[in-house]
């Protein structure tokens, strides 16, 4: 058994699901489309810059010769959430967020795979998932994960894009794998069901108007997208959960992404919670990485979308008592959808 059949199942035998390997030569076509994004002034320019460092995988390690690509599905079954709490105004969480945090689990998979690797040749390596990451889609459609779908997420076979994905660069040569063919029918649902027209048309995306950016920036949301969010504080899966590819993706019985948290929170005892009882509450997810103050606010617009006199209490509570200049706008904005529909 060679080198990449071993480490294959080893990693079957911690829990990951798929791993791909290619080289460490630069992703030019992906530097090519961020390169394009920044000169038409489209995208997230500062984030596009720090991909375009990304694309070259020996700026990160000069000694780098492959890459091997990991993925995990985080498609847990129906049965393993719980029930929805009994409560008149709920907000909801995207699949991804409310297991825990991916990033320290996809971290600590990588480095028992290069423990591993190092008891049959001693290697050097770096470790890469989440937010200090590379160009983990083009990295694992080089490497046969899978292929980029029509809304820019990366599909694999067996368990559609519901997979988080890590890398890490080593200075062992091993055998690159051949990309897979892509699989999306030309559908476009995704394209069609996006709730802000972030989908400007098959495989490309405006991020500024994706929601599942949306609801995790700072700051100010714009008064177009709050209509669109509906019910969501944290993340979207509209494109996902209307694609055909997805409906036969493989269930995941990870235990690291059984659910921490409710995906269905009751917004008024949210709102509630003081800073500790928040952080006990999501601390292990990857939304407790994020700004408390970024949830109350989607929370608050969840609120003003139900358009039900019943909520308004609980936003003037927030209006004269929140220390957050922007909680406080967005809860004004949320009582006057309730005067407006009242």
């Amino acid at each position: 058994m060679g080198i990449k059949e071993e480490i294959r199942e080893f990693g079957k035998s911690i829990g990951i699901d798929l791993i791909g390997f290619t080289t460490a030569q630069p992703f030019d076509i992906t530097q090519k489309v961020l390169e394009d994004s920044i000169n038409n002034g489209f995208g997230l320019p500062h984030l596009n810059r720090i991909l375009l460092q990304r694309c070259t995988p020996r700026k990160r390690m000069p000694q780098a010769r492959s890459i091997i690509s990991v993925a995990m599905s985080y498609n847990i079954s129906p049965e393993h959430f719980p029930s929805r709490p009994d409560a008149p105004f709920l907000g909801f969480i995207s699949k991804h967020a409310v297991g825990m945090n991916y990033q320290r689990v996809l971290r600590e998979k990588l480095f028992q795979v290069a423990r591993f690797i190092n008891k049959f040749t001693p290697v050097k390596y770096r470790i890469f998932a989440g937010g200090s990451s590379m160009v983990d889609r083009a990295i694992a459609q080089r490497a046969g994960i899978g292929w980029s779908g029509a809304n820019t997420c990366l599909y694999t076979i067996d368990y559609g894009s519901w997979v988080f994905l890590g890398n890490m660069l080593i200075d062992l040569e091993i055998e690159p794998d051949r990309p897979i063919e892509n699989q999306c029918k030309e559908c476009y649902r995704c394209v069609t069901a996006c709730p802000t027209g972030a989908l400007v048309k098959p495989n490309v995306i405006d991020p500024y108007r994706c929601l599942s950016y949306i609801t995790q920036m700072e700051g100010y949301i714009s008064e177009e997208f709050r209509i669109s969010m509906g019910k969501k504080i944290f993340g979207c899966d509209t494109c996902q959960q209307v694609c055909p590819q997805n409906r036969q993706a493989i269930p995941s019985d990870h235990p690291e992404f059984m659910p921490l948290i409710d995906p269905s929170v009751d917004l008024i005892s949210l709102l509630r919670m003081d800073k500790e009882e928040f952080g006990e509450s999501f601390e292990k997810t990857v939304i407790g990485l994020g700004n408390r103050d970024i949830i109350l606010r989607n929370a608050v617009i969840a609120l003003g979308n139900y358009r039900d006199n019943r909520a308004a209490n609980v936003l003037k509570e927030v209006l004269h008592q929140h220390v957050s200049p922007v909680v406080r706008d967005h809860a004004i904005w949320a009582l006057s959808q309730i005067s407006r529909f009242d």
